[in-house]
């Protein structure tokens, strides 16, 4: 029996820099073009001129989590299939008071999500160099790696959690087969 469309189900895609996540997470959105999709709100302030370094970290951190947070609910509320590019949670990993500022246990923020798909950074720091296209990113792949390690010991926590490792096009068709196979339950 396949899930009620009515009804939310959220999907969040991380991962640290460079793993795949707006590219996984556009396809999924070409897969399941019913679906809501969240971009990366990140990516949007730092393009729009309020970065990190102009904000400081706590107060960019902070703006990127009421973002997100206002875009979810509203998804949530539609209902139907919500894709996430990132968590709520993910500002934990770059801000370990986050969760102390906005009064939001990390158990409970990943408890949000149906579903968690957690993509692996690239593992060869060459090719990772190669690949690293968003003009928004300056990690290293040293700091890529830790952020990794920070989101999936977060993340990990959450009971439907998936670790996706391999080629872009690995990871695509891993995400879909378990979306596919979730939706069905």
């Amino acid at each position: 029996m396949s899930r009620d469309r009515t009804q939310a189900f959220s999907i969040v895609i991380t991962g640290g820099p460079c793993s795949g996540k707006t590219e996984v997470w556009q396809y999924l959105c070409r897969a399941f073009p019913w679906a809501t999709g969240i971009p990366e709100m990140a990516t949007h302030l730092i393009l729009s001129g309020r970065s990190q370094r102009l904000l400081g970290l706590e107060r960019f951190q902070l703006e990127v989590y009421r973002m997100q947070l206002e875009a979810e609910d509203k998804a949530r509320h539609a209902g139907g299939l919500v894709i996430c590019d990132r968590g709520i949670a993910d500002g934990f990993a770059y801000l370990p008071s986050l969760s102390a500022i906005v009064a939001v246990p990390p158990e409970e923020a990943i408890r949000r999500y149906d579903l968690v798909l957690q993509l692996e950074v690239i593992p060869d720091p060459a090719l990772y160099y190669k690949h690293r296209n968003n003009p928004a990113r300056s990690e290293d792949h040293e700091a890529a790696r830790r952020i990794e390690e920070s989101l999936q010991r977060l993340y990990s926590l959450h009971p439907c959690y998936h670790f996706l490792r391999g080629s872009l096009h690995d990871k695509k068709a891993r995400a879909l087969a378990i979306i596919i196979e979730e939706l069905d339950h």
